[in-house]
């Protein structure tokens, strides 16, 4: 896991690296956007390319990672459910938020479409299922940290082809996103939309996790 969290660190260097002090605020919202660009996507290919042993290290252990492959199986659940003491299962959502991502950087990167299918299948099986979010206040960590999670992956496959758009039309918000009880129905569309209305939340992350998923809102 520390190696795996690593490997992460240093992709990020090397995505992060990729941004320009000339940023455009003025630009609107370029797909993909969410926490990675195309520019992003680019050096870290050419860094590949050209046989940096640091990245091609960092993308051996992304690559040999068992969620990131495109065989990896997830569990969605209809309630997710953090807090109260008992009947927890977020764990579910967080791993499947993980398998989705990590398949998305594996096609963003090179390109292989059983990565891309993978975390369209993953997304999509959470999707059609999950219909609430429970427990005790810590409900809201599992809304925003989840949905932040899930909403970055779809951000990075809404321009994926194989990725149908009727699969999840607009018009069926709450069937094919997380409807949250009493606070904002969040929905993960394809082609990575993401909507959310209400969410007066008392709590921080709650908040923050709102504002979050909206950065990959089109």
């Amino acid at each position: 896991m520390k190696q795996l969290l690593l490997t992460f660190a240093l992709l990020a260097v090397q995505l992060a690296s990729a941004q320009t002090t000339d940023y455009d605020t003025n630009r609107g919202f370029i797909h993909p956007g969410g926490l990675h660009t195309q520019a992003d996507f680019d050096r870290v290919k050419a860094q590949l390319e050209a046989g940096n042993p640091t990245v091609k290290e960092a993308y051996r252990v992304l690559t040999s990672a068992a969620y990131s492959q495109s065989g990896v199986q997830t569990y969605p659940v209809e309630v997710i459910v953090r807090g109260g003491g008992s009947g927890e299962n977020y764990m579910n959502a967080c791993r499947g938020a993980a398998m989705a991502y990590q398949n998305a950087l594996r096609w963003k990167i090179a390109g292989t479409k059983a990565n891309a299918n993978a975390a369209v299948r993953i997304l999509m099986a959470w999707a059609n299922t999950t219909k609430d979010i429970s427990g005790d206040s810590n409900y809201a960590l599992a809304s925003g940290l989840y949905g932040y999670q899930f909403a970055q992956a779809a951000e990075l496959m809404r321009d994926y082809e194989g990725w149908e758009r009727e699969d999840c039309s607009s018009a069926g918000c709450c069937k094919c996103g997380i409807r949250r009880r009493w606070a904002s129905c969040v929905a993960v569309t394809a082609h990575g939309r993401i909507k959310a209305s209400g969410g007066r939340h008392r709590d921080t992350i709650g908040r923050t996790g709102d504002c979050a998923m909206r950065s990959a809102w089109r």
